[in-house]
């Protein structure tokens, strides 16, 4: 039974880590209207965040790695895709150049 909780748990930091890579994704978004917004973008990275902290330090020492991978599978996960993507782009660019 421990097994399926820490995997759940470990979905549950995936899903968490949407939201705070979302969170802090939210400064660049509105950075280029900040004067205006910035309580929605101090609101969004605290939100997220402290969540993200507040689940981790209620879960305790069993089930905390399991979150914390979670977390940070998510966020690797991300600059992985993002530089594949990029990488794609690219590729894709210099075939088009060639013809």
């Amino acid at each position: 039974m421990t097994v399926v909780l820490k995997v759940l748990v470990f979905l549950m930091g995936l899903g968490l880590g949407v939201q705070v890579v979302g969170g802090l994704l939210s400064l660049l978004d509105l950075w280029s209207d900040a004067r205006r917004t910035w309580p929605i973008m101090l609101r969004a990275v605290a939100v997220w965040c402290g969540l993200a902290v507040l689940v981790a330090i209620i879960l305790g020492p069993i089930y905390r790695p399991a979150f914390g991978y979670g977390l940070a599978g998510y966020f690797l996960l991300y600059i992985l895709f993002f530089y594949l993507v990029q990488l794609f782009v690219l590729r894709n660019r210099r075939l088009l150049d060639k013809e």
